[in-house]
């Protein structure tokens, strides 16, 4: 590991400041992690990395996949002596646009680029398992995050009336736009005094998205009084949604890993989740949540927790039995290092 030390580890990421994201949150806190193991780490914009001459290029490059296509004519300055690693917070085939599968958009769009790096870290082992069934034999290296914020200590939850929690970027791979109009429909609007959503993220990546789902709350005064939309805070003002609510919500169609449904589980909040690639690895069916294939049964289920909160103080019991494992972000870092110096 001293070796690794004194070589320079080059990540080519975004601004870890510039905009909340389940990645830009990932890449900052790995990168603290690898300071705390002394590691000397340089970290690039793409324009940095483009401007570097050739011959500076040796040693191990990790690239967020915000860069995907602004990478694919530069692996002709790849140095020998170099390694390229893409980190896999995304990619578009898991959440194909209209018109294609996931197999057909891989093919077209996306293969012969990836088999050009020398290997992937991922944050599960879904997204390394989805790399190796598309012919993808390089290394995988996974590195689940770490808790960023967890309580201190824990209070006993009560199941009535429910304060739910969703935690999601007003984008379309969220899902929330067709869970509010399934909302605004659904009998839940006229028990609103038993039930209130908080929902909070961002409204600025997908702006006319966000504005839809915006307009769905507005227009509706049933609905309005049962979401409160916060927009975009900073991870330690969520925390204290986290201590008040008693059950958390995620309609997205597809995460990769899914970090908000850890930071739920590190609270001891029921899931009430839809299925979509490692979001059900978060949930232990009936123990600590329940995952669906649609938005409308997942509404039947918040229905059935406000008629009957029994159910829902069940989950609480189990969950506030469950002890959580201690894994930090010093050794996720350890973990990438033996990873790479291994390889």
């Amino acid at each position: 590991m001293s070796e690794q030390k004194n070589t320079p580890i080059h990540f080519v990421i975004p601004d870890v400041n510039a905009f909340q994201s389940g990645g830009n949150i990932y890449n900052k806190h790995l990168l603290k992690g690898l300071k705390q193991c002394s590691c000397l780490i340089k970290v690039l914009s793409i324009t940095d990395f483009k401007a570097l001459n050739t011959a500076t290029l040796a040693g191990h490059y990790f690239f967020d996949t915000l860069y995907f296509t602004q990478l694919k004519n530069l692996f002709n300055r790849k140095h020998k002596d170099s390694q390229f690693f893409l980190i896999v917070h995304h990619l578009e085939s898991l959440y194909p646009p209209k018109g294609y599968t996931q197999d057909t958009y891989f093919q077209a769009k996306e293969l012969s680029f990836l088999t050009q790096f020398d290997g992937f870290v991922t944050s599960s082992q879904f997204t390394a398992d989805y790399l190796t069934s598309n012919n993808l034999p390089q290394l995988k290296i996974v590195i689940p995050p770490a808790i960023t914020y967890s309580p201190k200590s824990f209070s006993p939850k009560v199941a009535t009336p429910i304060n739910a929690l969703m935690v999601a970027n007003l984008v379309e791979r969220k899902g929330i736009l067709p869970f509010l109009k399934k909302l605004a429909n659904h009998t839940l609007v006229k028990a609103n005094n038993s039930l209130t959503i908080h929902l909070v993220g961002s409204d600025q990546i997908e702006k006319d998205y966000a504005r839809q789902c915006l307009e769905v709350i507005t227009n509706n005064p049933a609905l309005n009084q049962i979401i409160q939309y916060h927009g975009q805070l900073a991870p330690f003002q969520l925390s204290s949604f986290f201590e008040n609510a008693n059950l958390f919500i995620s309609t997205a169609l597809m995460e990769t890993y899914g970090m908000a449904l850890q930071e739920a589980r590190a609270f001891k909040l029921p899931i009430l989740a839809l299925e979509g690639g490692n979001i059900v690895n978060h949930i232990t069916q009936g123990q600590n949540g329940f995952a669906f294939n649609n938005p409308t049964d997942l509404l039947e289920k918040l229905e059935l927790f406000i008629k009957n909160p029994t159910q829902l103080a069940h989950l609480h019991r189990n969950i506030g039995a469950i002890k959580t494992d201690v894994y930090t972000w010093e050794v996720a870092a350890k973990s990438l290092l033996s990873q790479i110096n291994n390889h």
